[in-house]
This record gives C-alpha cells, structure tokens and sequence, in this order.
C-alpha cells in the first residue's frame, strides 16, 4: 500500500539522494513510502485504532473481496465473456478515518515498478502467480477440448447423425469456460483468490460477498 503516491514522492528521493546532510537515505524513504498491509496492521494497534491482532483477515481483506465482487457485478456487462481471453487490472482503494475503504479508480495497465526491495518482491510473487493461474486455466480449457473432440470422433465412427447444434451448445456451456479441472488446480502457495465464478447459479456465484438484497433488481 501506497502512503504516498510513487509518482508525487520522486522529486523527495531525489532531493533526498543529494542532499549529503540529510538524515535518512532515499532507501529508507522509499521503504517508509510503501507499506504492506501486515506494517499497516501494526501501526493501526500500536495507535489504538484497532484491538483486533487478525485485523487484516477478519475485516480487511474480507472488505476487498466485497468491493471487487460489487465491482465485478456492476461491470459484467461491458466485458466480454471470453474464457480465452484475460487482463491483469490495478484497482486503487482509499480508506477513511473509520477505516471502511473506498474505491477510487481502475488502471487496465497498471504500473509494475518495484520501488523498493519489498515492492519487487511482491510484484515478482504476483506476476509468476498469474502465470500459474493462466497456465492452469488454459490446460484446464484445453483437456476439456481434446477430450470433447475425441468423444465427437467415436461419435462419428458409430452415427451416421450427429446433431451438431447440440455439439456447439455444449461447447459453449461447458467445455470452452473458466473452469478448473481437478487435475490443474492452483498451488497452495498461490496469493489467488476466486471472489466470483458465473459458473455457479445466482448469489453462490460470489461466495456469499454479495448480500442477497443486491441481487435482486
């Protein structure tokens, strides 16, 4: 998390770099500029905001999961639903003095920079677990496919009718779709975590991150 933003605080580290009498070094800046949430959660007990040691799992993170399921709902009808296709987005957050967070902005490219040692590490973690995720989704798709014509060619050997219309609608519902098979699933270790799948029927499909209020229109 950002304290500062990265691209406001360049003209500090720079001055802060020349600057031999200065009493703190641009590294160190840079490490107090950004944050992960576990320095946030300390700083948040320390001041007394909060008195709950799991802070992060028990309020925050759960709060995310929220946002970006509503967010997910309010813009599903202006992404293509394309199983083949995917796009790495930067959703900023501010929080307020009662600590409730408020979404601000969406970046399609967002900015991977890593602007100190943590950061970098972080970015690292996150760009191979994306990887992981896309390569899993993508042998999971493409099983389903190989798997779907070799049934289409034994098909064929032993019908002389086929009714492709069928084919092609079962292609669509369940075998060119998101889904993970058994055999991919995602490692342990992986920082992913799934807040929606349209695969499963109505207010299942967020994982209880929607109240069911919302979902009725």
């Amino acid at each position: 998390m950002h304290l500062t933003n990265t691209h406001l605080s360049k003209a500090i580290f720079e001055s802060t770099k020349q600057n031999e009498s200065s009493t703190v070094t641009e590294d160190e800046l840079r490490d107090y500029q950004m944050w992960t949430l576990d320095d946030l959660q300390d700083y948040l007990l320390k001041t007394n905001k909060i008195n709950d040691e799991n802070w992060l799992d028990n309020h925050l993170r759960p709060k995310f999961k929220q946002a970006f399921a509503h967010l997910t709902r309010a813009v599903e009808n202006s992404v293509p639903n394309l199983s083949s296709v995917y796009e790495l987005f930067g959703l900023d957050f501010v929080m307020d003095e009662n600590l409730d967070i408020w979404f601000i902005e969406c970046n399609v490219g967002p900015q991977l920079i890593g602007t100190n040692d943590r950061k970098t590490q972080h970015l690292t973690r996150m760009i191979q677990d994306m990887f992981e995720i896309q390569l899993a989704y993508y042998r999971s798709r493409m099983t389903r496919a190989f798997n779907f014509i070799n049934t289409i060619l034994k098909q064929n050997e032993q019908e002389s009718n086929i009714n492709y219309t069928q084919l092609r609608k079962q292609f669509d519902t369940s075998i060119n779709i998101n889904k993970l098979e058994p055999a991919f699933q995602i490692s342990k270790n992986n920082g992913f975590v799934l807040v929606t799948d349209k695969n499963l029927p109505d207010r299942e499909a967020y994982f209880g991150n929607i109240k069911h209020e919302c979902l009725v229109l």
